[in-house]
């Protein structure tokens, strides 16, 4: 029973006939759209669905050991120098200036050992990049 004979007359038939185009009209392609769209979110959704069961049933992660508490000495405070009045000023004035409006300065401490040093270092490399003629 070859039915492939009858398979070719049914498309023959419902080919356009010549001259009409083979386009199809916009609403069946929206509709084609519609349905498409319909169904590639119903298949994501159904995957989600079956990743949060996944996860559900899976076992629980081991716990992490649990370690002992360090009791840490408090950090000895450094002898903090007093900046000059002039010196607050300017940093006041400054600040003032970028900010283009008043500004009221909270703190200003001196920078320990380690912050001078990264500030070195920073001049250090901003130097080295300047070609010297």
């Amino acid at each position: 029973m070859n039915s492939l004979p009858a398979v070719h007359a049914f498309l023959a038939s419902a080919a356009p006939a010549a001259g009409e185009g083979s386009a199809i009209s916009v609403p069946t392609a929206i509709l084609i759209l519609v349905v498409g769209g319909l169904l590639f979110c119903i298949k994501g959704l159904l995957d989600l669905q079956r990743r949060v069961a996944e996860l559900e049933s899976a076992p629980p992660p081991p716990a992490a050991p649990r370690s002992t508490p360090v009791e840490l000495a408090p950090p000895a405070a450094a002898p903090v120098e007093a900046i000059p009045p002039e010196i607050m000023a300017v940093v006041a004035t400054a600040a003032h200036v970028a900010l283009k409006g008043r500004v009221r300065l909270v703190a200003v401490t001196p920078l320990s050992a380690d912050q001078q040093i990264w500030s070195i270092e920073g001049r250090r490399q901003v130097f080295q990049s300047h070609i010297l003629r």
